[in-house]
This record gives structure tokens, sequence and C-alpha cells, in this order.
């Protein structure tokens, strides 16, 4: 038992400390459970998406209204996977980067090594070629980073509305209990 079946991949349920900064992961939703509780095995009819290194992991709300995410970085695209009932992950090899599978592709199309005017232009290209990608991992990692602060701010401003909220309700319920010993009083 606890076999996955022609094609189907077992998969894992793991959340935050479950993941390792250092490792990649694919994730599916899970498709078929066996066993029980806490003795359950996860299976996936569906495509694994590869997303990455791990690189955070967010948690909101309360009880019920809780939820959570988990964050990857593959090689400067992220990728947020907003969690529920089925969200299931395996940790898999790390996929070299673009920018790696260039710099070898454009060593083995170097014909005329011996050639300086050659080996001088085709280090020009693969410099500019570097610094475009370089740019542009940089640019995902700005906009990661730039999309997480707007969120932090938003959640700031939410939770200022609510102490605020908290305040006139605390206010309201002074003025009730005042009005309340007045006409015990009375």
């Amino acid at each position: 038992m606890n076999q996955a079946r022609q094609g189907e991949t077992q998969v894992y349920r793991m959340v935050g400390a479950d993941f390792d900064t250092n490792k990649c992961y694919e994730f599916a939703l899970k498709t078929r459970t066996e066993g029980r509780d806490p003795n359950e095995t996860y299976f996936s009819s569906n495509q694994l998406k590869y997303l990455g290194k791990y690189v955070s992991s967010e948690r909101w709300g309360y009880r019920n209204s809780s939820g959570g995410a988990e964050n990857f970085d593959n090689n400067g695209v992220a990728t947020r996977i907003v969690l529920d009932g089925n969200s299931c992950f395996r940790e898999v090899p790390c996929k070299p980067s673009n920018e790696t599978f260039k710099k070898k592709s454009n060593k083995a199309k170097s014909t005329n090594r011996n050639n300086p005017a050659t080996n001088k232009s085709s280090n020009r290209n693969n410099q500019a070629s570097n610094k475009s990608s370089n740019n542009k991992s940089s640019n995902n990692r700005v906009k990661l980073g730039n999309s997480m602060i707007n969120r932090i701010k938003k959640q700031e401003t939410q939770i200022k509305k609510l102490k605020d909220e908290n305040d006139k309700l605390k206010e309201e319920n002074d003025k009730l209990k005042d009005e309340i010993e007045q006409l015990k009083n009375h």
C-alpha cells in the first residue's frame, strides 16, 4: 500500500519550518491521499511545477481565518504559492541558472580562440550578455522587494485603522458604562 499509481508522483505536505533555503522544490496539488492522520501519504497526478529555492513563508490571520504562503526564487523569478488544503511540495535538485547555461554555450560557440580580435569581441558580447541577465535578475529581486514593502505598508495601514477603530469602541464602551452608572444612581 501507499504506492504511487501509474501517472502519479508522491508529494508532501510542507510548511515553513519543513523547507530549507539551500534546496529547491516543485509544487502540485494533491489528488489522492492514503492512510490516516498522522500517517497519511499524498499523491498527485498533476504536472509538478518547478519553483526554485525556498525563500520565506508568510502567515496571517487567526484560527479559522488564518492562511499562509510560501515564497520561492527560480534564478530571479519570484513565485508565491498560497497554501490550501491540497498544496503539496517535493524536494528536487536545483536547476542551473540560465546565466550558467549561457556562459557554457558562449564558450562552446567560440571557435577561433587563438585570434585575439575574435576573443575581444566575444568577451565584450559575453560581458554585455552577462550584464543584461544580471540586470534582469537584479530587477526581479528589486520588484520582489518592492512588492513585499508595499504589502507591509498596506498591512501597517490596516493595523492602524483597526487600532483606531478599537480606540473608538473603547471610548463608546466607557460612555455606556458611565451612562449605566448614572442610571443606577438615579
